[in-house]
């Protein structure tokens, strides 16, 4: 009988362990796995330092695993990105156009409205001197006493300017000699003298007034000089 000892009586033996087996499925699988690896490892080298360095199978003119994913997903994200920038640049330009027709319609409404307001000016001008010339017609001495001042008349020669208009004329703007063809207010012969007043000579009493001033002025210096001058000589 053999002695054995207690150290090798408390210890058990253990059957060995029957190794793994591994079958051709398995091994397929691992090749795959480690080939990412690796390749995603190369690839992931190359981006980071910049190598030229190209993997075995991508000489071999094979693209890895993880490039193709890359491309792949490169592609399909460029392929998605296309419509996207198409519909953006369409929307941006139908929205400049869009704008640029706002701008347009709101520069053509502010011409317009500046055309209007230009046209209204000259419509209220255009009243007012219309107004003026009915208040001369019926009231001309009005208006030759507030222009006297303006060629160098006081209130004072008024008298002797009545005087010798109403004479004249009696202070009508269309009164015409029937024999010397005198004509309006100061009876100016010829009557186209007072067109160096106004082109309205003929309707307007205060381009009248004003001719027959200007004249009373140069001929006579003042209208009483030129009323005296009338009453020795029977004109002026």
């Amino acid at each position: 009988m053999t002695d054995v000892s207690p150290r090798h009586r408390a210890v058990k033996h253990r059957a060995p362990r029957a190794r793994p087996r591994y079958t051709s499925r398995h091994a397929l699988a691992a090749a795959a796995i480690g080939g990412v690896l690796v390749t995603g490892g190369v690839v992931g080298a190359q981006a980071l330092g910049g190598s030229s360095t190209a993997p075995a199978d991508a000489a071999a003119g094979e693209v890895p695993v993880a490039s193709r994913l890359t491309v792949d997903g490169d592609v399909s994200r460029s392929a998605d990105r296309a419509p996207l920038s198409a519909v953006e640049e369409a929307a941006e330009i139908a929205r400049s156009s869009a704008e640029k027709a706002d701008q347009d319609e709101a520069d053509q409404a502010a011409a317009e409205k500046k055309k209007a307001a230009e046209q209204q000016k000259k419509d209220d001008a255009a009243a007012a001197e219309k107004q003026k010339i009915e208040e001369a017609r019926s009231n001309p001495k009005a208006v030759a006493r507030q222009l006297m001042p303006e060629y160098g008349f006081d209130a004072s020669q008024f008298s002797c300017l009545d005087s010798l208009w109403a004479g004249e004329s009696d202070w009508d703007y269309t009164a015409t000699n029937p024999s010397s063809g005198a004509y309006g207010i100061p009876q100016s012969l010829p009557a186209t003298k007072m067109a160096t007043a106004g082109d309205d000579w003929q309707t307007n009493p205060i381009t009248q007034i004003r001719w027959g001033l200007q004249y009373i002025s140069e001929a006579y210096g003042t209208p009483c000089a030129a009323n005296t001058f009338k009453a020795g000589n029977n004109f002026y």
